[in-house]
């Protein structure tokens, strides 16, 4: 396996990550409107609303553990030597 190659292969990994971050923040602010309608309805349903709550902070934990990855995966990639091909390669992504 060259240096390009694991170049290549974490960049596509943040790049995924970042991809299913986004994905996440959008369904958490999804939930977040869908949480706050059930809240003002004139019928509240505790359950519905708790288990919706849960759901949006599950989501928020999983989007702070990813942030937190890709930002160690971006740390890596900035110490490792660049490669010749490295530009060229991130071309083709």
């Amino acid at each position: 396996m060259t240096k390009a190659q694991i170049d290549v292969g974490a960049l596509k990994a943040r790049i995924h990550l970042e991809l299913f971050r986004d994905r996440k923040n959008n369904e958490i602010i999804k939930g977040e409107k869908e949480l706050v309608a059930k809240i003002k309805s004139k019928s509240r349903n505790k359950t519905e609303e708790i288990l919706l709550a849960e759901r949006v902070v599950n989501g928020l934990k999983l989007a702070q553990g990813i942030s937190y990855f890709i930002k160690h995966v971006t740390s890596w990639l900035d110490m490792l030597p660049v490669s010749e091909d490295r530009h060229i390669l991130l071309l083709k992504i």
